[in-house]
């Protein structure tokens, strides 16, 4: 029989390994809050920077009007041979009704610019280690939209001459901040591109609303935050500014962007990791 010292403790095996879980949580939980570098100043500049180039990427498109308009009435009498030419009812009936315009008019002019920013402070906040991949996905998607925009411009269904869709915001601008220019406000739609329908980045961003919810949102997020980007599809055909085929190239833009980014972002990391662990290695 084994002799034991005076002082001798039993290791506590039962008191350890319920500790090393709420250890683990707890390094897990300090690394979820980790932000990007350069702060809040660095991620205003690269957010900022990323919008200005953006818009003047935009006002590069659009000289060709009359390509432009080929293309869009292309794009309408196919969207008509897939069986939405019902759309154009919907339009001009809900032209004539002002509590149904107004709201969609409103919509399609301010959310864009205020739920995708709030989206990005939201993450930022709440979920930092999702914030980096997001912000590139959504630059990303808005980079694959403006090539389109340079490459191939498309006037939207308001701006067809000889076919019967209306523009709603021009119809209802005086109970609004907005011109006959889209979204931009009164006195500023020469600074706009309007022949920039393909794709729908409205659409396009709204999907990646939707994403960043259903990735790091709650369970309320998860299950109705796909109804956002449904409702700005539906505002942006019936206002006369996207085909129902700008909506479709929207959503694909948007899933190829945050289908693609992350996971790219991630080998990226992994492989500089690895790099940075084999350099730090001593050599025999």
């Amino acid at each position: 029989m084994a002799l034991l010292p005076v002082d001798y403790v039993p290791p506590q095996v039962g008191t350890q390994a319920a500790t090393e879980p709420k250890r683990v949580a707890k390094q897990e939980k300090s690394e979820d809050r980790v932000h990007p570098r350069g702060g809040v100043i660095g991620q205003l500049v690269l957010v900022v920077g990323a919008w200005v180039l953006y818009s003047m990427g935009r006002s590069f498109s659009g000289q060709d009007i009359s390509a432009a308009v080929h293309r869009g009435q292309t794009i309408l009498r196919l969207d008509d041979d897939l069986g939405f030419s019902w759309v154009l009812d919907v339009n001009q009936w809900a032209l004539q009704h002002g509590f149904l315009a107004v709201p969609l008019s409103m919509a399609y002019a301010s959310l864009h610019y205020l739920v995708t920013p709030l989206v990005l402070v939201w993450l930022w906040r709440k979920r930092p280690a999702a914030y980096q991949s997001a912000l590139w996905s959504l630059i990303v998607m808005s980079a694959m939209g403006l090539i389109v925009y340079i490459t191939m411009p498309v006037a939207p269904p308001r701006l067809l001459p000889g076919f019967a869709w209306m523009d709603m915001l021009r119809v209802w601008s005086d109970y609004g901040w907005w011109g006959a220019g889209a979204s931009a406000p009164k006195g500023m739609e020469h600074l706009t591109n309007q022949y920039a329908a393909v794709p729908s980045l409205h659409v396009g961003w709204a999907v990646w609303c939707a994403w960043a919810w259903h990735r790091s949102g709650g369970r309320f997020a998860r299950r109705f935050g796909w109804l956002y980007p449904a409702g700005v599809a539906v505002t942006v055909v019936l206002t006369g500014n996207h085909y129902v085929i700008d909506v479709a190239t929207g959503v694909l833009v948007a899933g190829v962007a945050c289908w693609f980014t992350p996971r790219l972002m991630a080998r990226a990391g992994a492989y500089l990791a690895s790099r940075k662990t084999s350099i730090e290695l001593p050599t025999a």
